[in-house]
């Protein structure tokens, strides 16, 4: 073959690129595999500021490795220690065990590798408190006291939209309901709560009213009638002693006129009480009442004087009995044909039942009385009476 020197140089040429080339090569795959190096048990954080600038080579993240702090945690196990380092990335670290008991574990990630993780809090004292009444009828004042010798500070939450700083607090509650009470302490930035329930009732209501139309009069039957148609348990009383226990209406006869005072108690299911007391109830004798026999019995063995105030009990005599006894006065009597037999101007005179000096026939009599009282008050009744005759 003929020596060609064009040939020769080619040749030559791709022979020494290749023997150039293979050595850059191989050392290119040797430093990179320099990076990828498993970690150590050792483990220490980098104090890593966040910078728009990344290290250039492998001898700067040497140098920022070395001045890193020492975390305050000692590390006991890495888990999953899989590395990618690359010049332009910072390693990540996965912690999953740490040396404090009380506290989880946790993550460092890479946004943050400086992560705190906060242990959890121990306390080691307690809180409680104590309620005058848990439950109670509205509207009450509820005194709460705190039992809490270590607190520095408490705050109340009573539930009813009230809050207070006080130790020993004293909160009204008007509207019935079931409200959560809840004490929070404060010591060394620590806090401690506990919550407690009350029970607010709804009160009782006693009310009455006095059916009889006044006055009101002795030995008449005077009714009192509940106001609240309700399962409560009730008692009257009339000037602070016991009448009865009735619930609904009370019925009472007064004997004595004067003035009265009546109360009525009333308890709920809830044991809420109420009190309703009616003062000065005044009770009098009868006044301004016309009222008459129906009947008159003639002795027939002669008449009888017509004044009847001189007289014992069963004289023959008719008048009608007028309380107050009126200032002027007049009483007539009929037959029932309508004929005039009787007139008396006198209060204390009555009808004996006689006719010109004779005994009327037995039958329906007509009276009228007419008059007016001290006080102005005029008056006018009418009514019957039948005449009957005895031998007495």
């Amino acid at each position: 073959m003929k020596f060609s020197f064009y040939r020769f140089n080619i040749w030559y040429a791709g022979a020494l690129l290749i023997a150039i080339a293979l050595p850059m090569v191989i050392a290119l795959t040797k430093g990179s595999e320099s990076f990828i190096k498993p970690l150590e048990n050792d483990v220490q954080y980098v104090d890593y500021k966040e910078d728009n600038s990344l290290p250039e080579s492998k001898l700067q993240l040497e140098d920022l490795e070395k001045k890193a702090c020492p975390p305050k945690l000692e590390i006991k196990k890495i888990t999953s220690p899989k590395v990618s380092v690359t010049k332009h990335e910072i390693p990540k670290f996965e912690i999953s065990e740490i040396n404090n008991e009380n506290t989880p574990a946790a993550n460092l990630k890479e946004e943050n590798p400086q992560a705190i993780i906060a242990s959890k809090q121990t306390i080691d004292w307690g809180i409680d408190f104590s309620i005058e009444e848990s439950e109670a009828c509205a509207p009450v004042n509820v005194h709460f006291s705190t039992l809490c010798e270590a607190c520095n500070q408490v705050v109340w939450d009573f539930g009813n939209g009230e809050v207070s700083k006080e130790k020993n607090p004293t909160v009204h509650y008007s509207v019935p309901g079931v409200y959560k009470v809840k004490l929070t302490g404060y010591k060394e930035g620590k806090s401690v709560s506990v919550s407690k329930q009350i029970r607010i009732h709804e009160s009782a209501k006693a009310s009455f009213v006095v059916a009889n139309k006044e006055p009101l009069f002795i030995n008449t039957p005077i009714k009192f009638i509940n106001g609240k148609i309700t399962n409560y348990s009730c008692k009257w009383m009339i000037n602070s002693e016991f009448e009865s226990s009735s619930a609904y209406n009370f019925i009472h006869v007064f004997e004595e006129p004067g003035i009265y005072n009546i109360c009525l108690i009333c308890t709920s299911s809830d044991g809420c009480r109420d009190t309703f007391v009616m003062n000065n109830l005044q009770v009098r004798k009868k006044e301004y009442e016309i009222s008459a026999p129906n009947a008159l019995c003639l002795n027939m063995n002669g008449a009888q004087s017509g004044y009847w105030k001189i007289h014992t009990a069963g004289v023959s005599v008719f008048y009608p009995i007028i309380s107050p006894e009126p200032e002027s006065y007049e009483l007539r009597i009929y037959n029932k044909f309508g004929k005039h037999l009787f007139t008396s101007t006198d209060y204390s005179y009555g009808w004996n039942g006689y006719y010109n000096n004779m005994p009327v026939p037995q039958g329906v009599y007509v009276w009228e009385c007419r008059g007016k009282f001290s006080n102005g008050k005029t008056f006018r009744k009418k009514g019957s009476i039948t005449v009957l005759h005895t031998n007495q």
